[in-house]
């Protein structure tokens, strides 16, 4: 990389490598420029590392960012999670088009609570494991589709877990069957006004159940 690029240099250009990270991104965190394709893991300035794209690479990242005691890894492909773990404070992780983390039965990935950037209308996070620690979370990174017809319940419930206690919880877009208890004490859904929840076809049961104090619910959403 250009020796010059530092993280508050809006005109710094980096020319980066091989063959999985196609087009241009622009980090308007620092104002770096990034084109070409990465397949490793690569400092590209200061604490930030691009190119975390599978379990090696993801390793490599995690490992650099924690060493330096926090800082930011650009994600574009699926990472396994095969054992729980959680991120250390301090790190972030920016999810571009195509990074998934497929989490495996009965193992847990906890963020910081601010801990991951994110469209909130891609998904995020496979498997049939758990996702912990985020202090605010979108329906569809955990594969809500909104479509009218498929039960969403159970990424409801994997965003719900997510967001935890104090957490909040936005469903922006889109028609969703689906029944959960909302049982997270102070958690807060944000259900937008181009959101519907409906009760699933063949279910008497209520869309949302409140059991848990100081729960809230608002957006304008029906």
């Amino acid at each position: 990389m250009d020796p010059g690029c530092g993280p508050n240099d809006p005109g710094c250009f980096v020319q980066l490598p091989s063959s999985t990270f196609p087009g241009i991104m622009s980090n308007g965190a620092n104002g770096l420029n990034v084109s070409g394709t990465v397949a490793a893991p690569t400092m590209v300035s200061g604490n930030t590392v691009i190119g975390a794209h599978d379990s090696a690479s993801w390793t490599a990242a995690l490992s650099t960012v924690t060493g330096l005691g926090g800082g930011e890894i650009w994600c574009n492909g699926t990472i396994p999670i095969t054992a729980s773990y959680s991120i250390a404070s301090g790190i972030r992780v920016h999810a571009l088009q195509g990074c998934t983390f497929s989490v495996s039965s009965g193992q847990t990935l906890t963020f910081p609570a601010n801990g991951l950037d994110a469209s909130p209308y891609v998904q995020v996070f496979t498997g049939s494991g758990n996702v912990a620690g985020l202090s605010t979370v979108e329906v569809p990174w955990f594969g809500a589709l909104g479509n009218g017809t498929t039960v969403d319940t159970a990424a409801f419930t994997a965003a719900k877990l997510a967001a935890g206690v104090n957490g909040t919880v936005y469903v922006r877009s889109g028609i969703f069957p689906v029944q959960i208890t909302l049982d997270q004490t102070g958690q807060s859904w944000h259900i937008l006004p181009a959101a519907t929840l409906l009760q699933p076809s063949g279910t008497t049961l209520f869309t949302l159940t409140v059991t848990a104090n100081n729960v809230t619910l608002d957006g304008g959403g029906t």
